[in-house]
């Protein structure tokens, strides 16, 4: 017999450990040896896992590397583990008995405190009758010490249409971006939510000190939904308190903002988070939002190469004769190559294969320590432009990267690369129609320079 009364171990046919007491667990009070912590669910964290190195050739179900094997229940409904079945590839020692109760009595702990957090949320559906008593969440200095982290990376204030404009605000450009971005800063302080990760309306949160429930919008529904209209609105007049107070004015905030100003930031500020979320949880608008992203960065290189052409553009035509206004003009952004850096959407080309081809044309070592460094963009080729146009443009951007210090050509992190892979079209008219009917624009100089321009610009 078993010296705690429970029957004989049978013979084992596991490595041996040295003698020592059975582990007595019980499933239905939830105890484990002599520890009366709850145990729960879920395997053993990992440090302890490494620290013993169990073989991985015994698992349970739940990844723990010790099979513990159960010996025959007793009549008090309790379960004995022999000690002589744990089977480990560490030296046999007491020691690792010692490490196995801790990891139990570690864990066993940890499943309590996640317990008690969790009976902390009161999980019942909402309908549109609940009330939200959002003023008292942010009130006194106390309350201050329970916000979230907000710097997250993602972008609190979007300049879109959803966003406060100045001209509407009555405000400076400044002082409504100032406001704007203080307002949804409150937003995400009041609903206690950093990031994208927006729970589940369905569920309740509220807080462990005060019990004050947390709101959470109901990105489903748009911002006239009931539900949605009483969380901004008590945003708006939580944002009104805390400016009634000067030394609580976001810094660039000259003037005390109007009640239904404010309103309007509140509701600007759910558009803009509501965003957020429809990235991650609507297919649609994430391929939406993608592709906005991919014509804003595409958007932005043109306009970049735009302003650096148009500031050496005197000089150039100058150089080569022609009229600045008329240079200046064929330079716009929207005339300009779009520059792209990954492969077409589409095809079977991987980012990997694509960065190859790149240097490849380029002529670069294509040694991975080399490629790990460098970084392109492939030069898509209008399919309406013209090859003197294309000359043309090629001999401005020469010229202008040809007056760069040798610091500032260091500086320039990508590395361009001509391909005819063509820019998607985006005009829906056959400009080829009737190309070439209108007279050349009045003192052009075109008429003055090459046909075609070398690298040099002659």
């Amino acid at each position: 017999m078993n010296r705690r009364g429970g029957p004989p171990a049978p013979p084992s046919r596991y490595m041996e450990v040295p003698p020592g007491d059975p582990v007595r667990s019980n499933f239905q009070s939830g105890t484990f040896g002599s520890q009366s912590s709850q145990l729960g669910f879920g395997p053993p964290p990992s440090t302890h896992a490494n620290s013993l190195r169990p073989s991985p050739l015994h698992r349970d179900g739940f990844g723990r590397s010790a099979s513990l094997n159960s010996l025959p229940p007793s009549d008090d409904g309790s379960e004995y583990h022999d000690t002589a079945f744990l089977l480990y590839d560490a030296p046999r020692a007491e020691t690792q008995l010692d490490k196995l109760v801790d990891m139990v009595h570690t864990l066993a702990q940890d499943i309590h405190e996640i317990k008690q957090d969790n009976r902390e949320l009161n999980r019942r559906t909402p309908d549109a009758a609940d009330d939200f008593d959002i003023d008292p969440i942010l009130l006194g200095d106390a309350a201050r010490e329970l916000s979230v982290e907000t710097d997250t990376g993602v972008t609190d204030y979007e300049p879109d249409s959803d966003v406060l404009e100045a001209d509407d605000s009555g405000l400076s450009r400044e002082e409504a971006k100032v406001l704007q971005k203080y307002g949804t800063k409150a937003f995400r302080r009041i609903c206690q939510v950093a990031g994208n990760d927006w729970p589940d309306p369905s569920f309740i949160r509220t807080n462990p000190v005060t019990q004050e429930t947390y709101p959470t919008p109901f990105f489903q529904f748009d911002v006239t939904d009931a539900r949605n209209i009483k969380i901004f609105r008590g945003v708006a007049q939580q944002v009104m308190n805390e400016l009634q107070n000067h030394a609580c004015w976001p810094k660039g905030l000259q003037n005390r903002p109007e009640h239904s100003l404010v309103e309007d930031v509140a509701k600007a500020s759910f558009r803009s988070l509501k965003r957020g979320w429809s990235r991650k949880n609507i297919h649609h608008a994430a391929v939406k939002a993608e592709t906005t992203d991919c014509a804003h960065r595409q958007s932005q290189r043109r306009a970049h190469k735009s302003e650096n052409m148009i500031k050496i553009a005197d000089k150039y035509a100058a150089k080569h004769k022609l009229n600045p206004a008329f240079l200046r003009d064929i330079l716009h952004a929207e005339f300009l190559s779009d520059e792209v850096s990954g492969p077409e959407e589409g095809t079977n080309e991987t980012a990997e294969a694509w960065k190859v081809r790149m240097a490849a044309l380029l002529r670069m070592s294509l040694e991975p320590s080399a490629l790990e460094k460098a970084h392109f963009l492939e030069v898509l080729t209008p399919g309406w432009r013209t090859d003197s146009y294309f000359d043309l443009i090629h001999s401005v951007e020469r010229f202008w990267l040809d007056s760069l210090s040798a610091r500032q050509k260091v500086a320039i992190k990508h590395h361009r690369v001509p391909t005819d892979r063509l820019s998607p079209p985006n005009y829906p008219k056959d400009l080829s129609a009737d190309w070439g009917t209108y007279p050349e624009p009045h003192d052009s100089g075109l008429a003055h320079l090459p046909v075609s321009c070398d690298d040099e610009g002659n």
